[in-house]
């Protein structure tokens, strides 16, 4: 939250958007954090930006979608799913404003490698498939998909 405050005073002039992230262990550590956000003066439930929702990653899909619930149910609206992907976006798609993932680029090269292509571009845009611009945009293709069909149970608010 520290970081979150000194990051928005020295870029703030520069007109450059810092999101806030909320993190956590469990489901309670993120709505403690998210407490933690509205004592230190920042309602991340009214915030005009999206809200980072960070360490998603490595954890069991319905594990990371209970926590998006959660918060989406305590009132954050615009939440960008740090690391989601796949099976998250089938859970919880409509529930989240966007994501990131690095996923494609390691999908992207194992499947070059499998083919025997020993990871290379098969497109021959760039040398390895990893950096590819075709993968990556078929990888995010297949992601909206699978967020647009969610059929997504939400919570009842907090």
């Amino acid at each position: 939250i520290e970081a979150y405050r000194a990051l928005v005073a020295l870029v703030g002039p520069r007109g450059v958007t810092v999101i806030p992230v909320l993190t956590g262990t469990t489901l309670v550590g993120f709505l403690r954090h998210l407490a933690l956000w509205q004592a230190a003066g920042y309602d991340l439930t009214r915030m005009d930006t999206v809200i980072g929702v960070g360490a998603l990653v490595g954890r069991a899909p319905a594990e990371a979608a209970d926590i998006i619930r959660a918060l989406h149910a305590a009132g954050v609206r615009r939440m960008h799913g740090l690391g989601v992907k796949g099976r998250v976006l089938e859970l919880v798609g409509p529930l989240l404003e966007s994501v990131d993932s690095a996923s494609w680029s390691d999908e992207a090269r194992r499947e070059a490698e499998e083919s025997g292509d020993e990871g290379l571009c098969p497109h021959n845009l760039v040398k390895f498939e990893r950096n590819c611009r075709v993968a990556a945009t078929a990888w995010a293709a297949r992601q909206v998909g699978y967020a647009a069909g969610a059929q997504v149970q939400e919570m009842l608010p907090i």
